[in-house]
């Protein structure tokens, strides 16, 4: 959705030097910010993967939950860190077609219900280790979750590719 606003915005943002300097260097920066963002949008979906096979007392590793939850917690918000700065130096390279983009805008929307998701397990499972296997109904309420995380995390790929043809 594009409004006068976003325009004026994006006209503003692609006058930057910084936006400037992205373009005028773009033949090697922005495939190189471009790889570095997809590696590290693959060391969020293997983290939250591990985490989602764990949660669901798959057999994986030799780690327990809590171990695996601390560790890639810090890998995970690293990587959305990362993840951030590169995506907004693509936004900066190419505002218009970035923040107009219908893609864009709904893979903002899963990337921040896919963190919402993450919170709340982190959130719970800090403050009470067993609390998603209390009762048949928060077991099964768990796993809808993890499903809906994976379907989100899966959007925000596809959403992300979509951006450069939407």
């Amino acid at each position: 959705m594009q409004t006068q606003g976003l325009l004026d915005f994006c006209n503003a943002l692609e006058e930057t030097s910084l936006s400037i300097w992205i373009k005028d260097n773009s033949e090697w920066f922005v495939p190189s910010v471009q790889v570095v963002h997809i590696i590290f949008i693959a060391a969020i979906l293997v983290s939250f993967f591990i985490l989602n096979f764990k949660i669901m007392k798959a057999p994986i590793g030799d780690n327990s939950l809590r171990f695996d939850l601390k560790r890639l917690s810090s890998i995970i918000s690293g990587a959305f860190f990362v993840l951030l700065i590169t995506g907004l130096l693509m936004i900066v390279a190419e505002p218009a077609r970035s923040l107009g983009s219908p893609a864009f805008q709904i893979k903002v929307v899963l990337l921040i219900l896919t963190l919402l998701i993450f919170l709340l397990f982190k959130y719970t499972l800090n403050n009470d280790y067993h609390y998603w296997q209390r009762t048949p109904k928060l077991k099964m309420l768990s796993r809808l979750f993890i499903a809906v995380s994976t379907l989100l995390l899966m959007g925000i790929v596809f959403a992300g590719r979509w951006i450069a043809y939407f």
